[in-house]
């Protein structure tokens, strides 16, 4: 099950041709953006209200048995300074199970308050928690977490670790 957000619609339409091939193979595909125009077919593609509080968000979900994967970002305030380039995000990024499914849970829920019945085949979000990574996926994840930082304090050096 995939579940993305993508802000403003200009951001879903740069990547609209890939989403549209993983959405073949998925169980099911929901983005958010703000959408001016949504398009029929897959992936589901609802408008988030211009008042919400999503506006800074930023998710990808991908609740799979075997490429389990989320990354949650909120925007910093204020203008960008050289375009799109330059917008800097808080970021939160897992490959553990338990992180996804709860991930995929909420996205579900917000996009059922957007549009009753979207999510008519979210079963699989029901069933128990899945089991935690295998230890080499929990090593390989560690990994990449202190990679992040080594990258994260070189490009940012005044943020907390």
């Amino acid at each position: 099950m995939l579940f993305a957000m993508f802000q403003r619609e200009r951001h879903y339409r740069a990547s609209e041709e890939r989403w549209r091939d993983l959405s073949r193979t998925a169980r099911s595909a929901v983005v958010f953006a703000r959408f001016e125009h949504t398009s029929p077919g897959l992936p589901i593609q609802l408008t988030i209200p211009e008042t919400s509080v999503l506006d800074r968000e930023w998710i990808l979900v991908c609740d799979a048995p075997d490429h389990p994967g989320c990354v949650a970002a909120w925007e910093r305030p204020g203008p960008p300074q050289d375009g799109d380039g330059s917008r800097r995000f808080e970021t939160l990024w897992s490959v553990d199970p338990r992180v996804v499914r709860d991930a995929a849970r909420l996205c579900a829920r917000l996009a059922e308050q957007f549009r009753p019945g979207v999510c008519a085949d979210i079963a699989p979000l029901l069933q128990p928690t899945p089991p935690p990574s295998s230890p080499q996926a929990a090593q390989a994840a560690a990994t990449l977490d202190r990679m992040l930082e080594y990258i994260c304090a070189a490009v940012e050096p005044d943020l907390p670790s």
